[in-house]
């Protein structure tokens, strides 16, 4: 009887660390090209990629004519 309580416990333990693992994230995180405004007296804007997982931007020059980055 004790080893089958033992067993049990076993189990119980197994099951709660499975459940609080959180799940893993993705490593697929995509850069999304975009021209934001510069603030600037001429309408210029400049070429950025956008990170969604970081929050960062990697940003060029501010021009007339924004071409985006290639993905």
């Amino acid at each position: 009887m004790t080893r089958f309580k033992l067993l049990l416990v076993a189990v119980a333990v197994l099951v709660s660390t499975a459940v609080a693992v959180p799940p893993a994230k993705s490593d697929t995180c995509i850069l999304q090209g975009l021209c934001r405004n510069c603030l600037t007296p001429i309408p210029e804007k400049q070429p950025c990629k956008y990170n969604p997982c970081t929050g960062e931007y990697i940003c060029g020059t501010c021009t007339t004519h924004c071409v985006l980055p290639p993905a």
